[in-house]
């Protein structure tokens, strides 16, 4: 994967108009909870446009009950798809890898080997899927 292609979601969004960047804010409340830090940004992006659950997941593609099953637990976020991390990138503004790492299901030391040597973002992003 290329780095366009990686950035496309945040760059796509920049590009509209209609879109009110996230400001970075997370709701604290979701936090706490199993969605952590992903539904954490969703969520407070959706506070901040003043954007209701079941608007801010008909944006992201899903159902509010998906949205509702990643903050209790019962879908776990770090195995969303990456059609929902793009989706999510999109909303938030930012690139697949920062959804994914706000899923948990990428972290700094995935993209260094044992040696140290930075590793191809192709190959994380496959074994993330």
């Amino acid at each position: 994967m290329t780095k366009e292609q990686l950035a496309a979601p945040a760059l796509e969004a920049a590009n509209d108009e209609n879109v009110v960047p996230w400001s970075g804010y997370m709701s604290v409340r979701e936090l706490k909870k199993p969605g952590g830090k992903l539904l954490g940004a969703l969520l407070g992006c959706a506070e901040e446009r003043d954007i209701k659950r079941g608007e801010m997941a008909d944006k992201l593609g899903v159902t509010p009950g998906y949205i509702s099953q990643l903050r209790t637990g019962e879908r776990e976020t770090r195995s969303i798809s990456l059609d929902f991390g793009r989706a999510g990138g999109k909303y938030l503004g930012v690139s697949l890898v920062e959804v994914l790492a706000l899923a948990g299901a990428l972290d700094s030391a995935d993209f260094v080997d044992a040696e140290g040597n930075l590793a191809d973002v192709g190959e994380v992003l496959a074994k993330a899927a």
